[in-house]
């Protein structure tokens, strides 16, 4: 299972909650995936530098790789981290284990109060 959403929109909290209910759950947090790079490191920028798209991408491919092995394992792996619209399709490529469920965390809900 992929848990993505923009960021701070609780992909690791729901996650690993929800990981931690599988009886051989497995959580694969795409923070740590990222903390992997120790130099050479490039945050994305406005200018929207070709390293700054590749080194995400490697992320994800490494999360992904990750989550196929857990599940040979015999693991429900649950995978979160910022997987953006566009980039879905390239990442249901990259995960072979199915099947593959995708949650989507949106922070855009508001409270108007009672109608």
């Amino acid at each position: 299972m992929l848990v993505t959403g923009i960021q701070a929109a609780g992909k690791s909290t729901v996650g690993r909650i929800l990981a931690e209910r599988f009886e051989r759950g497995a959580f694969v947090e795409g923070d740590l995936m990222w903390k992997l790079i120790v130099s050479g490191r490039v945050d994305m920028t406005p200018d929207l530098d070709p390293e700054a798209i590749r080194q995400p991408q490697l992320r994800c491919r490494n999360g992904a790789m990750l989550v196929d092995s857990l599940v040979l394992a015999r693991f429900t792996a649950v995978h979160a981290d910022i997987v953006l619209a566009e980039d879905l399709p390239r990442y249901t490529k990259l995960v072979r284990s199915r099947p593959l469920r995708i949650c989507r965390l949106d922070t855009g809900c508001r409270y108007r109060g009672p109608s």
